[in-house]
């Protein structure tokens, strides 16, 4: 595997606990399946096959860092000294209680571990040994999947039992390439009425990772084509577009939504970084009008993105102002606030692109 020096340390005093413990560690999943395509791992994925509170204790004497538990799943968040951080998830087999619901877990080997996965290429794992890996372990045929481009879920059950796992499949395959195997096509056709159960929280999680993506377009295709789109949202659907930026993306997402961009953004529980500047960019195309203050870059990209034929005018902060009518012997009041609204119009349609243009356009409309 392809792991930065600290992140190779790391790895090497966690099977020292390992080994000293005799409780076994395994890297398994995204990061084992990267590693076969030459790529850098985002994530390392430990699974311990014991007592995990045991094994990070042993690791906190050993490195001088501290760990957190997270008692419902059997995981420990590690925190390094230096500031690195590693998750230490115990070996678990899951049952779900009904369609969309969050599983109830227990204590199980290793073995049993990889079969409550998703997909055969994520079913894979490698054993942290001297000297970093060992072989690869593969029971459901990971690997020929990978080689041979196709997605393959492990069970017919698998998207009934956890509907997210349609949203990461076409993550996947958008990701890497991958094609549904038959029997994982019917599964999934099958499967797609259960999206809609999945709470918006658990909606928002996956979108976002979608949007996360280098490049998301083949993903949200496949999003489209499985019939889960609307699980996000009636009538969504991604706009490709050049920007890296998830915030920007989501809010291309909005604007194709044709007025219901906002109600879409508040029924997902985005924090407020992210929909305020979305909302913002919203009542800006709605108004019509160039604003008041200046905008942020993020509502600026977004609104540029949905009309690209705006000059640059339209989106500084109105020239004209009531400072100026007053100074043109205008009082306040119902006609002060129509010239007003008018100037700013008249500066989004272009009509109006400096200080001096508005006020000559001031001086025709008095």
């Amino acid at each position: 595997m392809r792991l930065g020096a600290a992140e190779a340390r790391r790895i090497r005093r966690v099977f020292t606990a390992s080994a000293g413990t005799n409780i076994p560690v395994y890297a398994v999943g995204g990061c084992v399946r990267d590693a076969m395509l030459g790529r850098a791992a985002r994530d390392l994925d430990l699974v311990v096959d014991g007592d995990v509170l045991r094994l990070a204790r042993v690791l906190r004497s050993a490195s001088g860092g501290r760990f957190e538990s997270f008692g419902r799943f059997g995981t420990v968040r590690f925190l390094w000294p230096d500031g690195g951080r590693i998750d230490l998830a115990r070996a678990r087999t899951e049952r779900y209680p009904s369609p969309a619901a969050l599983p109830v877990v227990r204590p199980a080997g290793f073995d049993e571990d990889l079969k409550r996965r998703d997909f055969t290429v994520n079913a894979m794992a490698r054993k942290l040994v001297t000297g970093g890996f060992g072989p690869l372990i593969d029971p459901f045929e990971g690997a020929k999947d990978l080689r041979g481009k196709r997605l393959r879920a492990l069970h017919s059950n698998s998207f009934c039992d956890d509907p997210t796992r349609l949203f990461r499949g076409a993550r996947y395959a958008g990701r890497l390439g991958l094609t549904p195997e038959p029997k994982t096509a019917s599964w999934i056709k099958a499967g797609k009425r259960f999206a809609s159960l999945l709470s918006r929280e658990r909606l928002r999680q996956e979108l976002w990772r979608l949007l996360e993506e280098r490049d998301p377009a083949p993903a949200f295709r496949r999003v489209k084509a499985w019939g889960i789109a609307d699980a996000i949202f009636p009538n969504f659907s991604y706009r490709a577009s050049t920007t890296l930026n998830p915030i920007v993306r989501l809010g291309y997402c909005a604007v194709k939504l044709d007025g219901k961009g906002a109600a879409f953004v508040k029924s997902l529980p985005f924090a407020k970084d992210v929909s305020r500047p979305i909302i913002e960019a919203m009542r800006l195309l709605d108004a019509e009008r160039a604003p008041t203050g200046r905008p942020d870059a993020v509502v600026l990209k977004i609104v540029r993105g949905a009309r690209p034929r705006l000059k640059p005018s339209a989106l500084k902060p109105a020239f004209l102002s009531g400072a100026d009518l007053k100074k043109a012997g205008l009082a306040p009041g119902p006609e002060f606030a129509k010239i007003l609204e008018a100037a700013a119009r008249a500066q989004w349609r272009g009509k109006i692109t400096s200080r001096g243009g508005a006020l000559k356009w001031l001086g025709r409309h008095l």
